[in-house]
Protein backbone atom coordinates (compact mmCIF):
# COMPACT_ATOMS: atom_id res chain seq x y z
CA UNK A 1 0.00 0.00 0.00
CA UNK A 2 2.98 2.17 0.84
CA UNK A 3 4.48 1.49 -1.85
CA UNK A 4 1.72 2.26 -4.30
CA UNK A 5 1.18 5.89 -2.37
CA UNK A 6 4.69 6.57 -3.24
CA UNK A 7 4.83 5.62 -6.79
CA UNK A 8 1.59 7.39 -7.30
CA UNK A 9 3.39 10.61 -6.24
CA UNK A 10 6.67 9.84 -7.65
CA UNK A 11 4.46 9.70 -11.29
CA UNK A 12 2.53 13.33 -10.45
CA UNK A 13 5.92 14.58 -9.46
CA UNK A 14 7.76 13.27 -13.06
CA UNK A 15 4.60 14.48 -14.79
CA UNK A 16 4.04 17.91 -13.81
CA UNK A 17 8.48 18.14 -14.40
CA UNK A 18 7.73 17.27 -18.17
CA UNK A 19 5.13 19.60 -18.59
CA UNK A 20 7.62 22.60 -17.62
CA UNK A 21 6.33 22.98 -14.06
CA UNK A 22 8.43 22.40 -10.40
CA UNK A 23 6.57 19.65 -9.63
CA UNK A 24 9.40 18.89 -6.85
CA UNK A 25 7.01 20.97 -4.82
CA UNK A 26 4.60 18.69 -4.02
CA UNK A 27 7.03 15.90 -3.83
CA UNK A 28 6.21 13.97 -0.74
CA UNK A 29 7.97 10.37 1.00
CA UNK A 30 5.75 8.25 2.54
CA UNK A 31 6.75 7.69 6.65
CA UNK A 32 6.35 3.90 7.01
CA UNK A 33 7.69 4.13 10.51
CA UNK A 34 5.21 6.61 11.46
CA UNK A 35 1.56 5.19 11.77
CA UNK A 36 -1.07 6.80 11.49
CA UNK A 37 -4.31 7.43 13.40
CA UNK A 38 -6.88 8.16 9.96
CA UNK A 39 -8.26 5.65 8.22
CA UNK A 40 -7.98 5.51 4.83
CA UNK A 41 -11.21 6.31 2.95
CA UNK A 42 -12.93 6.36 -0.58
CA UNK A 43 -12.63 8.92 -3.01
CA UNK A 44 -15.20 11.45 -3.57
CA UNK A 45 -17.13 10.09 -0.53
CA UNK A 46 -18.63 12.25 2.73
CA UNK A 47 -16.23 10.12 4.27
CA UNK A 48 -13.11 11.20 2.79
CA UNK A 49 -14.13 14.70 2.63
CA UNK A 50 -14.97 15.19 6.18
CA UNK A 51 -11.25 13.44 6.82
CA UNK A 52 -10.02 16.25 4.92
CA UNK A 53 -11.75 19.00 6.58
CA UNK A 54 -9.63 18.57 9.90
CA UNK A 55 -6.26 17.96 8.12
CA UNK A 56 -3.41 20.73 8.12
CA UNK A 57 -0.55 18.84 6.90
CA UNK A 58 0.84 18.11 3.66
CA UNK A 59 1.68 14.04 4.81
CA UNK A 60 -1.64 13.53 6.52
CA UNK A 61 -3.11 15.16 3.33
CA UNK A 62 -1.10 13.16 1.18
CA UNK A 63 -2.33 9.39 2.77
CA UNK A 64 -5.62 10.78 3.18
CA UNK A 65 -5.86 11.02 -0.96
CA UNK A 66 -4.14 7.89 -1.53
CA UNK A 67 -1.71 9.60 -3.00
CA UNK A 68 -3.82 11.42 -5.58
CA UNK A 69 -2.67 15.26 -5.82
CA UNK A 70 -4.25 18.18 -4.23
CA UNK A 71 -6.73 19.58 -6.70
CA UNK A 72 -8.76 16.75 -6.52
CA UNK A 73 -12.63 17.47 -5.88
CA UNK A 74 -12.38 15.82 -2.22
CA UNK A 75 -10.30 18.70 -1.68
CA UNK A 76 -12.23 21.61 -2.81
CA UNK A 77 -15.62 20.30 -1.37
CA UNK A 78 -13.27 19.48 2.36
CA UNK A 79 -12.78 23.33 2.12
CA UNK A 80 -16.57 24.48 0.96
CA UNK A 81 -17.85 22.51 3.95
CA UNK A 82 -15.18 24.34 6.29
CA UNK A 83 -16.30 27.36 5.18
CA UNK A 84 -20.25 26.13 5.28
CA UNK A 85 -19.03 25.16 9.03
CA UNK A 86 -17.96 28.17 10.23
CA UNK A 87 -20.75 29.84 8.14
CA UNK A 88 -23.19 27.81 10.49
CA UNK A 89 -21.33 28.91 13.70
CA UNK A 90 -21.21 32.23 13.20
CA UNK A 91 -25.61 32.26 12.49
CA UNK A 92 -25.60 29.90 15.47
CA UNK A 93 -24.18 32.39 17.97
CA UNK A 94 -26.14 35.30 15.91
CA UNK A 95 -28.95 33.19 16.28
CA UNK A 96 -28.45 32.86 20.19
CA UNK A 97 -27.85 36.21 20.64
CA UNK A 98 -30.60 37.71 18.90
CA UNK A 99 -33.01 35.53 20.63
CA UNK A 100 -31.87 36.46 24.04
CA UNK A 101 -32.45 40.20 23.22
CA UNK A 102 -35.63 39.43 22.10
CA UNK A 103 -36.74 37.61 24.99
CA UNK A 104 -35.25 40.29 27.43
CA UNK A 105 -36.92 42.84 25.37
CA UNK A 106 -40.55 41.34 25.54
CA UNK A 107 -39.90 40.81 29.34
CA UNK A 108 -38.61 44.29 30.27
CA UNK A 109 -41.97 45.57 28.21
CA UNK A 110 -44.06 43.31 30.33
CA UNK A 111 -42.66 44.28 33.40
CA UNK A 112 -43.17 48.18 32.55
CA UNK A 113 -46.70 47.64 31.63
CA UNK A 114 -47.20 46.35 35.07
CA UNK A 115 -46.45 50.26 35.98
CA UNK A 116 -44.89 49.33 39.22
CA UNK A 117 -43.76 52.28 41.14
CA UNK A 118 -39.59 52.65 40.78
CA UNK A 119 -39.12 52.51 44.29
CA UNK A 120 -40.86 49.36 44.49
CA UNK A 121 -38.56 47.34 41.91
CA UNK A 122 -37.04 44.60 43.58
CA UNK A 123 -33.45 43.24 42.35
CA UNK A 124 -33.81 40.98 39.50
CA UNK A 125 -36.34 43.63 38.11
CA UNK A 126 -34.13 46.27 38.37
CA UNK A 127 -31.07 44.11 36.56
CA UNK A 128 -33.60 43.61 34.01
CA UNK A 129 -33.84 47.17 33.20
CA UNK A 130 -30.20 47.47 32.96
CA UNK A 131 -29.93 44.65 30.75
CA UNK A 132 -32.66 45.93 28.38
CA UNK A 133 -30.73 48.67 28.25
CA UNK A 134 -27.33 47.38 27.01
CA UNK A 135 -25.55 47.41 30.69
CA UNK A 136 -23.74 44.18 30.84
CA UNK A 137 -24.44 42.50 34.46
CA UNK A 138 -20.56 43.18 35.30
CA UNK A 139 -21.07 46.92 34.97
CA UNK A 140 -24.10 46.54 37.58
CA UNK A 141 -24.00 48.86 40.41
CA UNK A 142 -23.21 46.62 43.72
CA UNK A 143 -26.40 47.57 45.79
CA UNK A 144 -30.07 48.29 44.84
CA UNK A 145 -29.90 51.78 45.65
CA UNK A 146 -27.25 52.06 43.30
CA UNK A 147 -29.27 50.27 40.69
CA UNK A 148 -31.98 52.42 41.13
CA UNK A 149 -30.40 55.58 40.69
CA UNK A 150 -28.46 53.78 37.42
CA UNK A 151 -32.16 52.70 36.19
CA UNK A 152 -33.88 56.76 36.75
CA UNK A 153 -30.43 57.69 34.93
CA UNK A 154 -32.04 55.81 32.36
CA UNK A 155 -35.54 55.21 31.98
CA UNK A 156 -36.66 58.16 29.66
CA UNK A 157 -33.69 56.86 27.08
CA UNK A 158 -34.74 54.20 24.40
CA UNK A 159 -32.85 50.68 24.83
CA UNK A 160 -30.55 49.89 22.33
CA UNK A 161 -32.46 48.62 18.76
CA UNK A 162 -31.47 44.52 17.88
CA UNK A 163 -32.08 42.89 14.89
CA UNK A 164 -34.86 40.34 15.43
CA UNK A 165 -34.09 36.91 14.80
CA UNK A 166 -36.62 35.80 11.70
CA UNK A 167 -38.39 33.32 9.36
CA UNK A 168 -36.18 33.59 7.02
CA UNK A 169 -32.65 34.10 9.32
CA UNK A 170 -34.02 30.39 10.54
CA UNK A 171 -35.09 29.12 7.06
CA UNK A 172 -31.43 30.44 5.75
CA UNK A 173 -29.72 28.60 8.51
CA UNK A 174 -31.98 24.90 8.26
CA UNK A 175 -30.91 25.65 4.18
CA UNK A 176 -27.03 25.34 4.98
CA UNK A 177 -27.65 22.83 8.04
CA UNK A 178 -28.96 20.41 5.26
CA UNK A 179 -26.77 21.55 1.94
CA UNK A 180 -25.03 18.78 0.31
CA UNK A 181 -21.81 20.26 -1.18
CA UNK A 182 -21.12 18.98 -4.64
CA UNK A 183 -18.28 20.37 -6.80
CA UNK A 184 -20.48 22.53 -8.44
CA UNK A 185 -20.69 24.38 -5.09
CA UNK A 186 -17.28 25.11 -4.82
CA UNK A 187 -14.89 28.25 -5.78
CA UNK A 188 -13.27 25.67 -9.42
CA UNK A 189 -16.97 25.19 -9.78
CA UNK A 190 -18.24 28.44 -9.37
CA UNK A 191 -14.93 29.42 -11.95
CA UNK A 192 -16.58 26.95 -14.28
CA UNK A 193 -19.81 28.96 -14.78
CA UNK A 194 -18.35 32.10 -15.07
CA UNK A 195 -16.29 30.46 -17.83
CA UNK A 196 -19.00 28.93 -19.68
CA UNK A 197 -21.14 32.11 -19.32
CA UNK A 198 -18.50 33.89 -20.80
CA UNK A 199 -17.78 31.54 -23.67
CA UNK A 200 -21.44 31.06 -24.49
CA UNK A 201 -21.50 35.21 -24.99
CA UNK A 202 -18.34 35.48 -27.14
CA UNK A 203 -19.78 31.92 -28.79
CA UNK A 204 -22.89 34.16 -30.14
CA UNK A 205 -20.84 37.26 -31.44
CA UNK A 206 -18.77 34.34 -33.34
CA UNK A 207 -19.50 33.62 -37.37
CA UNK A 208 -20.63 30.79 -38.53
CA UNK A 209 -17.02 29.82 -39.49
CA UNK A 210 -16.11 30.81 -35.97
CA UNK A 211 -18.55 28.93 -34.50
CA UNK A 212 -17.45 25.74 -37.08
CA UNK A 213 -14.00 26.07 -35.89
CA UNK A 214 -14.86 26.01 -32.42
CA UNK A 215 -16.86 22.86 -32.92
CA UNK A 216 -13.94 21.29 -34.83
CA UNK A 217 -12.01 22.10 -32.18
CA UNK A 218 -13.76 20.26 -29.45
CA UNK A 219 -14.71 17.13 -31.52
CA UNK A 220 -10.38 16.87 -31.74
CA UNK A 221 -10.56 17.03 -28.20
CA UNK A 222 -10.09 13.49 -26.33
CA UNK A 223 -12.79 11.84 -23.75
CA UNK A 224 -15.93 14.59 -25.12
CA UNK A 225 -17.91 12.28 -27.03
CA UNK A 226 -19.43 15.11 -29.08
CA UNK A 227 -20.82 13.73 -32.24
CA UNK A 228 -23.70 16.18 -33.22
CA UNK A 229 -23.59 19.60 -35.23
CA UNK A 230 -23.04 22.73 -33.97
CA UNK A 231 -26.04 23.70 -31.52
CA UNK A 232 -27.40 27.39 -30.31
CA UNK A 233 -26.42 27.73 -26.47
Amino acid sequence: MYAALQAKNDIAVHQLNLEGLNGNLLAAKVDVKKKRSMDLTAANTLQRQQQLMGISSAGDRFYALNGHHSSHNDMFIAKEMSIQQATLKELGKQKKRRVELKLRDDEAKQLLSRNIGDQKLKRPELELLLLWHGIQKRDHPKTNLKKLEKWLELKDKAPPTFEEWTAEDEAKLERIQTMKIDINDTAIGRAEKVVKQEFKVLFHKMSTEGQTECFEDVKKAPHTGVTGPVVQL
